[in-house]
């Protein structure tokens, strides 16, 4: 037992050369770029903005800082309602093998008559549809301002109904919760050209508060992918 221990035909590194020479991939490798869904209403959309809104500068932001190769899809809808959200999601996961999907919505709910009840039903149904039927990691944000002086608008009350609804969606589901709204509230009139869309200096702050927890999650996949998902190192410590 003792002279095999110390005669180990090959290590773990070596069987990944090999792997890699023979057969092109490295099994051990991490996966190092993810395709992620923004999905949402127009804030997701752009809308307010002269550079695609946060998508782009997110993606520049985990290819800059990270690794290269993830991918940003747009794919908000400006006008949209949970209720319809809740009914496209499926044709987004569905169009490619997404790893995370940020959800972005509720803010129009209420010019369509959408109760605080049918929002949460919404949003968690599709978080639940996004893990269970397409593995695909959720990351739910709250909602950002909404200062326009017009009725339907100030009756949202978002401070004190949509987001203590969102938090309390993310806590129950375990989700991590992306608090937008504090990120750019302060400075909102600067931040927002029409108290409702970010300009482009609003947006790239919605993209930096996206970041840090989508950068952990993508992190702790490839930690989990490098130590305990490759069998070689398993066979071959």
């Amino acid at each position: 037992m003792q002279v095999i221990q110390h005669k180990r035909l090959i290590s773990a590194a070596a069987v990944s050369a090999i792997m890699l020479l023979l057969f092109g991939y490295d099994p051990c490798k991490p996966v190092m770029a993810a395709d992620i869904a923004a999905f949402g209403d127009s804030i997701t959309e752009g809308v307010g903005s002269d550079t695609g809104g946060y998508p782009p500068k997110l993606q520049d932001l985990l290819n800059n800082m990270v690794n290269e190769g993830h991918l940003v899809d747009n794919h908000g809808k400006a006008g949209e309602a949970t209720a319809w959200g809740n009914g496209r999601i499926h044709s987004v996961l569905e169009s490619k093998p997404y790893q995370y999907i940020l959800i972005l919505e509720g803010t129009n709910d209420i010019f369509f008559g959408i109760s605080l009840e049918s929002t949460q039903y919404y949003l968690e149904t599709m978080i639940n549809k996004a893990r269970n039927l397409y593995n695909v990691t959720p990351l739910i944000s709250n909602l950002t301002p909404d200062t326009r002086p017009t009725t339907p608008a100030n009756r949202k009350r978002i401070e004190s109904t949509y987001n203590p609804m969102i938090a309390q969606i993310a806590e129950k589901l375990d989700v991590p919760l992306i608090d937008l709204h504090s990120a750019v509230v302060q400075d909102w009139n600067a931040l927002s050209d029409d108290q409702l869309h970010p300009n482009d200096k609003g947006y790239q702050i919605i993209a930096e508060t996206w970041f840090d927890p989508l950068q952990a999650l993508i992190q702790e996949a490839e930690d989990q992918n490098r130590d305990g998902g490759c069998f070689i190192k398993t066979i071959f410590p």
